[in-house]
């Protein structure tokens, strides 16, 4: 179980903002005056590997051991969904969606995009 901090803000109709935190400083929780709520979890190294908030979307990721994003799945309420795979340099990106739709993108060392095709099936 991890140990939270957190602090509250109340607005001026009296709504309240809450903010938890864990142990690293990471955000855990957030509740905003609208009633809009996040959550987050992170891996031992740091970094956010599944992220859902109150209205339906979700999202899940992978790092390599250097701690760079190799995966990423978001999954929309409507049911819509985006799942981007990288190499291990993180120089390129395969990306694919609920219709089906393939993409390859390659980026240089400062990265800018290089290339983007639709790709092969």
């Amino acid at each position: 179980m991890q140990k939270s901090q957190g602090h509250k803000k109340y607005d001026e109709n009296g709504d309240k903002e809450i903010s938890k935190y864990d142990e690293n400083g990471n955000m855990i929780y957030c509740k905003e005056f609208s009633h809009y709520e996040q959550w987050w979890d992170y891996d031992e190294n740091g970094n956010c590997v599944h992220y859902k908030n109150s209205e339906g979307t979700e999202s899940w990721s992978e790092y390599n051991a250097s701690g760079k994003l190799i995966y990423n799945r978001d999954l929309y309420e409507s049911g819509a969904w985006y799942e981007y795979r990288y190499d291990e340099k993180t120089t390129g990106e395969f990306m694919e969606n609920w219709e089906g739709f393939n993409c390859v993108k390659e980026y240089d060392e400062n990265g800018n995009e290089i290339l983007c095709k639709e790709a092969d099936q």
